[in-house]
């Protein structure tokens, strides 16, 4: 599984440092470029095999 946020990695709720937008404070995630990069691999590897 990936998970994917605006921005890549996570942070601490707990850091005491401002929190980041659209950063994960959760799980470690992917950003919105790979994100972007994935799913255009995905649909392409789809249409290739429907073809």
């Amino acid at each position: 599984m990936i998970e994917s946020h605006l921005v890549e990695g996570n942070q601490s709720l707990e850091s005491g440092e401002p929190l980041v937008h659209g950063k994960s404070v959760t799980d470690v995630c992917i950003g919105w470029d790979d994100t972007d990069k994935a799913l255009r691999q995905l649909a392409a590897a789809v249409k290739q095999r429907r073809g």
